[in-house]
């Protein structure tokens, strides 16, 4: 069975349920910074994205504006 990919973050804190305060402590950037991002307020740096991409399961390109 494939892991599920989801289209953006949002979509995957909703479906999945995880708290975006643990989601930023895993990935090592704040909670406030990890809101930035989801909301396409800020754009994280190729390797943090990259970082995101695969923890979240969602494209890499869903993370920038």
């Amino acid at each position: 069975m494939r892991a599920r990919i989801y289209p953006d973050l949002a979509t995957y804190f909703a479906q999945t349920g995880t708290r975006q305060a643990l989601f930023a402590a895993r990935v090592g950037i704040s909670p406030s910074y990890l809101s930035r991002i989801k909301n396409r307020l800020a754009q994280p740096p190729l390797e943090l994205a990259l970082k995101i991409s695969a923890a979240a399961r969602v494209p890499a390109e869903s993370l920038t504006r």
